[in-house]
C-alpha cells in the first residue's frame, strides 16, 4: 500500500468513528444523564436524618 492511500483510510475511519461517536451520543446520552441524576439523588438522601428528610418534603410542598 501507498502511503496516501493509508492516510485516506485513517481519515475515512476517523470520519465514520466521529459520526457514530456523535450519534450514538445523541440517542443516548439523555438516558444517561437522566440515570446518573437519579443515582446522584438516590445517594445524596441516604445520609440525611429522618428530620432534614421532613424538612425538605415540607419545602417541596
Amino acid at each position: 500500500m501507498s502511503s496516501g492511500n493509508n492516510i485516506t483510510v485513517l481519515l475515512v475511519g476517523m470520519l465514520l468513528g466521529v459520526f457514530g461517536g456523535f450519534l450514538l451520543g445523541a440517542l443516548v446520552g439523555r438516558s444517561v444523564f437522566q440515570l446518573a441524576n437519579v443515582l446522584l439523588q438516590t445517594v445524596s438522601r441516604q445520609g440525611r436524618s429522618d428530620e432534614e428528610k421532613m424538612k425538605f418534603e415540607l419545602l417541596l410542598q
